[in-house]
């Protein structure tokens, strides 16, 4: 989430090299994300409809809680084998306790 604030205010106050400077990104960076969000917003609008065209929005607020919540979910459920869990007692091999102990698969 915070990349994608990083972005939006990159975005918003005009993308120039002073905007990163400003908020501490490097420029190459981010007219390569501007690209890759070009590029996005034109696979989806194949995809999805071709006669309606979306566009990418520069001047769009940030997302509210629920929404970064929402986005959020949507980025962990393509990645289910990247998400830690805890080890319960149960779980922890024999006298390895203090190894795993408070850990994390």
């Amino acid at each position: 989430m915070v990349l994608l604030r990083a972005v939006g205010a990159f975005e918003f106050d005009g993308g120039s090299p002073e905007s990163c400077l400003k908020f501490g990104l490097r420029f190459k960076a981010m007219l390569e994300i501007r690209k890759l969000r070009k590029q996005v917003a034109t696979d989806i609008n194949l995809i999805v409809n071709p006669k309606e065209e979306t566009a990418v929005n520069p001047q769009m607020k940030p997302p509210n809680d629920e929404q970064s919540n929402l986005l959020r979910q949507i980025l962990l459920s393509g990645f289910p084998d990247r998400i830690a869990r805890r080890i319960y007692e149960n779980e922890i091999p024999a006298g390895e306790a203090k190894k795993y102990k408070n850990g994390y698969w």
